[in-house]
């Protein structure tokens, strides 16, 4: 069992996480202790294996600096011996899972592939308009490790619901996916949300499609390309996007609200769209 936890240590909240072992599942003994002494609180810890390495996902309270969120996932390739429950990791390897700063509470499952699927909580500052709801959850995205980093691809399963070729603009009637590959200074706008790659930089912007009084959210992200490509897969749902860059080697997801009917480009190298067929 993985436990996320705190410690009090001379005034001070410390984030933890607690490995505990069972043969039974009713009687369970203490095995270790991993500490983060620069947050103050772990949540929803998920370690699993992924290519031979092990994997921790955790929700770390109190880490955010400024005007970034105080509470977001991150995950890290860490080292772990499972016989006694000891982890080794630097705090500074934990990277947030996603650039886009909303998300919080991922957890992985098996699929019949035995991939690592995620899933995690997408926060809201407030309901969109007309609905009762706040929160939603990200699409299922696939947890590999290349190169010793993490990647976050889309489960393939997605991609299939979206089959029937459309334009652009059909987002504001069902969800959309696209593809587009930018050029240095391409640019693409959804609604009132912006996407722009400036050099090595990949650029978003929600502004025009956010509350103004929402205090410590992010409204742009700004994030380095690894290479010189900029392949983006992009899906378009009422009140969210999704950005995949480069076949999941970073990840953009932020709520939107009162999106526009329109959409422009430019030095977009490609550029396809489909709908997904479920929605009609």
């Amino acid at each position: 069992m993985v436990l996320g936890s705190q410690s009090e240590q001379q005034g001070k909240l410390i984030g933890q996480v607690l490995f505990y072992k069972s043969v039974d599942g009713i009687t369970w003994t203490f095995q270790n202790c991993f500490r983060m002494p620069d947050v103050e609180m772990i949540e929803c810890p998920d370690l699993f294996q992924a290519d031979g390495s092990w994997v921790l996902l955790v929700s770390l309270m109190g880490r955010g600096m400024g005007e970034e969120p105080e509470h977001i996932s991150y995950g890290a390739v860490v080292n772990f011996d499972a016989e006694s429950g000891e982890l080794q990791a630097d705090s500074s390897t934990f990277l947030p899972l996603d650039a886009g700063m909303d998300l919080y509470a991922a957890q992985t499952m098996k699929d019949e592939q035995g991939q690592n699927v995620m899933l995690a909580w997408v926060r809201m500052p407030q309901p969109i308009d007309g609905e009762q709801w706040i929160g939603m959850y990200t699409l299922p995205r696939i947890v590999s490790v290349r190169d010793g980093r993490l990647w976050y691809a889309v489960h393939p399963l997605v991609k299939e619901q979206f089959s029937i070729s459309c334009r652009p603009e059909y987002f504001v009637r069902g969800a959309v996916r696209m593809e587009a590959e930018l050029e240095v200074n391409g640019r693409i706008e959804i609604g009132g949300y912006e996407i722009k790659r400036t050099g090595t930089m990949l650029c978003t912007d929600r502004t025009n499609v956010f509350p103004k009084d929402a205090e410590r959210w992010l409204r742009k992200t700004q994030s380095r390309l690894s290479g010189g490509r900029c392949r983006l897969e992009i899906y378009v749902d009422h009140g969210i996007i999704e950005i995949f860059v480069n076949d999941g080697e970073m990840v953009i997801t932020q709520v939107v609200y009162g999106m526009q009917g329109t959409f422009c480009c430019e030095n977009v190298k490609s550029l396809c769209c489909w709908k997904c067929g479920e929605l009609e």
